[in-house]
């Protein structure tokens, strides 16, 4: 991979007419993932011919906008994309996946203010068609903090001991300063992977199901026991870990009952719980079809049958998706607003202070959307 710098913007941003204008972001191709910090949003955009992958760091507050990506980014036989992006304070973080037979994952770093400054921080290279080989991924952050996973695949025939084909083995969390890019701590191998950070903290899900609250340096705050299989979503925010799971019943009933769902609040710290909340209505207890980081394409992430979608948290509000419509649900007593998007999925929300970033498709010449609402303008109901 060549040095990453700022390429020109095929783009439509309105910013000098109004203040409801330079809400909205108009992008050539469609958002793959957002990532927020503040009043700056990070967006991933989809490769498309004419327009390379990128990311994009805008601000709507104080209306700026600036972008990441190669100068060339001729088509390959296997695709490529932003799979990954995260901010760390004043740090932009992506992985970006390309190849043909021979695929590389990339992690870069960079400066918001300075996309020229962008460096390769991991690489991991694996086969397409076998999908043996080293991975990264499950890239999160908060403020200074950048946590991501590495993991390798093997295929018959080239497994270690203990390992299976086509299932991810040695897998290590690693958690980097994002400022200097050191890392603070790298996890023992082990069956893990992460869920989310906030507020300094990490949630981790063990192979066997339970759930645990990390804090900067990998040392377990609270542990939550969940079976094998029954987490669907899960959320961390500064105070409150929001989980939707099945509820698993002892072994072998006959006949089968139905399955029950349940969405429970707990405090991170403690791991003690704190209330209950309504299971939303259209919610589906079946596990999502995403299987990548385990080989999978990456588009298979884009297309689960987990509803809802667990996007945020963060003072005392649950930000979630559900088909293409986006509900912040305040935690407290479960009042709830609605934002339909004006569009089709991929659908992606983040929840900062300053206010609601939220994505869609749409059928237009420019295919990408991000809305901003201000967090003065949210009025839950």
């Amino acid at each position: 991979m060549g040095k990453l710098v700022a390429v020109g913007l095929a783009l439509a941003l309105p910013l000098a007419a109004t203040a409801a204008n330079a809400r909205v972001l108009r992008t050539t191709t469609t958002v793959e993932g957002l990532a927020a910090d503040g009043a700056t949003t990070l967006v991933a955009t989809a490769w498309a011919r004419g327009s390379c992958e990128r990311v994009l760091a805008w601000n709507p507050v104080r209306p700026t906008l600036r972008a990441y990506g190669s100068r060339i980014c001729p088509e390959t036989s296997t695709g490529r994309a932003i799979v990954d992006v995260a901010l760390a304070g004043n740090r932009a973080a992506w992985v970006q996946d390309v190849g043909g037979n021979q695929r590389e994952a990339s992690l870069y770093v960079a400066p918001v203010s300075r996309p020229r400054a962008a460096r390769r921080l991991a690489l991991a290279r694996r086969d397409a068609d076998s999908r043996a080989g080293d991975y990264i991924g499950s890239l999160e952050s908060d403020g200074s903090l950048l946590v991501y996973e590495r993991w390798s695949v093997c295929n018959f025939g080239s497994c270690p001991p203990g390992a299976l084909s086509g299932q991810p083995y040695d897998v290590t969390v690693r958690i980097v300063n994002g400022a200097s890019g050191r890392a603070v701590f790298t996890s023992p191998r082990d069956d893990l992977q992460v869920v989310d950070v906030a507020a300094g903290r990490i949630l981790v899900q063990r192979g066997g199901g339970d759930l645990e609250v990390w804090n900067s340096r990998g040392v377990v705050i609270s542990k939550i026991p969940y079976q094998y299989g029954a987490v669907l979503q899960a959320a961390l925010g500064p105070a409150d870990l929001v989980v939707f799971f099945r509820v698993v019943p002892p072994c072998c009933p006959d006949p089968a009952p139905p399955v029950e769902l349940a969405m429970h609040v707990y405090d991170p710290l403690t791991g003690a719980l704190k209330r209950t909340l309504p299971v939303p209505k259209g919610a589906s207890g079946a596990r999502p079809r995403c299987i990548y980081p385990g080989g999978a394409s990456p588009a298979a992430c884009r297309v689960p049958r987990a509803r809802p979608l667990f996007q945020d948290v963060d003072g005392g509000l649950l930000v979630y998706v559900l088909d293409t419509t986006v509900h912040v649900v305040r935690l407290a007593d479960g009042r709830e607003q609605r934002f339909g998007a004006a569009g089709a999925a991929p659908v992606f929300a983040e929840l900062e202070p300053a206010g609601l970033f939220y994505s869609y498709r749409t059928t237009t010449r420019l295919k990408g959307r991000v809305q901003f609402v201000p967090r003065s303008e949210l009025r839950l109901r």
